[in-house]
């Protein structure tokens, strides 16, 4: 898992502050977990992360990347990508968000959705 900034989102994912249409940097589809450090929830999500990555390390099980973005780090950007709660799960494709999940994601449902974003 990799910890976003502002500028590596801009970078990697979507460089909002240059306006238009939503635009997706990233040449394979990823998932992005958008979390606090203080919430309970989101560490929970944050250990079944974890325990995918060992999953997938100890298998040929090929996922699309996670990345992690502190909400806490900038409030207002958090505010302009739509989080509202925390845990928040968004799954990019093609460009686009294909989903959005709020609250913790068992540790199946994460792999599935990873495996299915690579389809």
């Amino acid at each position: 898992m990799e910890l976003l900034t502002v500028d590596s989102f801009k970078a990697k994912v979507f460089d909002y502050s240059q306006g238009g249409d939503w635009d997706f940097k990233g040449e394979r589809p990823a998932i992005i977990d958008f979390y606090a450090d203080w919430c309970g929830p989101c560490k929970m999500q944050s250990n079944i992360f974890e325990q995918v990555n060992k999953t997938v390390n100890e298998t040929s099980i090929k996922i699309a990347p996670i990345y992690k973005f502190d909400v806490e780090s900038d409030r207002v950007f958090a505010s302009e990508m739509g989080i509202r709660s925390i845990p928040t799960i968004k799954l990019y494709k093609n460009g686009q968000v294909v989903e959005s999940v709020t609250g913790v994601i068992p540790k199946p449902q994460v792999i599935d959705k990873l495996q299915k974003l690579l389809v």
